[in-house]
């Protein structure tokens, strides 16, 4: 018997009609997602900041609060992790201090990767980094 109940779905599927005690199946022509374009690595996380996060920052600090990366948060006068610690933070691999945070220029970041234990000496054995990453400057 339960062969029969099997052979009657696979016509009624075949037909292309579904049994009754199925959902309901819609043919999609375009399957778009959009989301926040994160990349995991090995030593953390990169993140691409969106045109509209871009817009609405002045410098890196309210970029870091506009892109609301789930484990960083922007005070004005520093990043540090949800945990309160604040991080070191590096523009191109080199250290930036607070005045290089406040005149970078929003539209010039390619990306903002948050790594742990890094091990890029440039990263002066830092334990956890923001790192600005820039867009390459056009000389001519």
């Amino acid at each position: 018997m339960a062969q029969k109940a099997s052979n009657d779905s696979t016509r009624s599927l075949q037909a292309g009609v579904l049994p009754s005690d199925s959902t309901v199946v819609h043919q999609l022509d375009e399957f778009v997602v959009e989301g926040r374009s994160a990349l995991v690595g090995k030593e953390g996380i990169s993140f691409t900041p969106s045109k509209i996060e871009v817009k609405h920052s002045a410098n890196a600090y309210t970029l870091i609060k506009n892109m609301a990366i789930p484990f960083l948060r922007s005070n004005g006068n520093s990043i540090e992790s949800t945990m309160g610690i604040i991080l070191d933070v590096y523009i191109d691999f080199q250290k930036a201090s607070e005045d290089d945070l406040n005149s970078l220029q929003p539209k010039d970041v390619l990306r903002v990767e948050y790594l742990v234990n890094p091990t890029d000496v440039r990263f002066q054995g830092a334990k956890t980094v923001v790192h600005f990453v820039m867009k390459p400057i056009d000389s001519g």
